[in-house]
């Protein structure tokens, strides 16, 4: 169970962003703190992703391996995504 404790806070501490990148999407003062808490979401969902798929024995060189893996392939995905685009535009003419 020792392993597990880093996780558990590392879960909690992503928890807490997502409710609070919550609480700046919902605010209608500012439309910086909705930028940054758009940008929250994204970052805290993406960490959730890799921290989610750890297995539980895993300790943080688990998961810093497991959030460099999603990161890479969330990279992967929107670079194949900008270079289709020229091509799928052509499509549609």
């Amino acid at each position: 169970m020792p392993a597990r404790r880093p996780l558990v806070r590392l879960e909690r501490a992503i928890v807490v962003a997502l409710l609070f990148s919550f609480a700046l999407l919902a605010q209608p003062v500012q439309f910086f703190l909705y930028e940054a808490g758009l940008l929250l979401l994204i970052t805290a969902t993406v960490v959730q992703i890799a921290v989610g798929n750890v297995p539980e024995d895993s300790g943080m060189r688990g998961v810093l391996r497991g959030l460099a893996l999603t990161v890479a392939i969330f990279g992967g995905l929107v670079l194949v995504g900008i270079l289709l685009v020229p091509s799928l535009m052509r499509l549609g003419r």
